[in-house]
């Protein structure tokens, strides 16, 4: 009896993951090794991937980050030499989005310069040429400087930077 009812529990569970989102629904169906195409809202055929000049945003830059507790995707990337765009994917409305920049971001590259907290709610930001870390609050939809420098002796224009949740802590 108990087996049974752990059974029914987990089909009961992914029953809840099916249907739940587009993303959740495709993802679900794929098999390994297949891709498959979704339709999001304001992605625009991937124009919105670019800034209002019209270069692309992932130009000079290499990495998102996926917040499992937002359900939500961050990008913040920019062309050469161009202004920056930080675009957000919404699991839960299948949409993109333009957020606000970290004030005072100049222009440069983001290879690896990103990365997520899921437990804080907070993704961080190392900008090009910088030892500054930002910290983007995700449910707040803000940026702020709270964290040290990076101890470093000079900056540098690349730098990858992780958050690893065993040391609670970026490296």
């Amino acid at each position: 009896m108990i087996r049974k009812i752990t059974w029914i529990a987990v089909l009961l569970g992914l029953a809840s993951i099916a249907g739940a989102t587009v993303l959740g629904d495709a993802a679900l169906a794929l098999k390994p090794g297949e891709w498959v195409k979704i339709t999001t809202t304001g992605f625009n055929s991937g124009s919105f991937l670019e800034t209002e000049t019209g270069y692309p945003i992932t130009q000079f830059s290499d990495k998102g980050v996926w917040d499992s507790n937002s359900q939500q995707f961050l990008f913040l990337g920019c062309p050469h030499y161009r202004p920056w765009k930080f675009a957000i994917y919404s699991d839960q409305t299948n949409s993109w989005r333009s957020a606000a920049l970290p004030s005072g971001l100049g222009i440069g590259h983001g290879y690896e310069h990103n990365t997520v907290n899921p437990a804080k709610g907070e993704s961080y930001f190392r900008e090009y040429d910088s030892k500054s870390v930002r910290t983007y609050n995700i449910a707040l939809d803000q940026w702020s400087t709270t964290l040290p420098q990076i101890p470093l002796d000079v900056s540098s224009v690349a730098g990858a930077l992780e958050y690893f949740p065993d040391r609670n802590g970026l490296v």
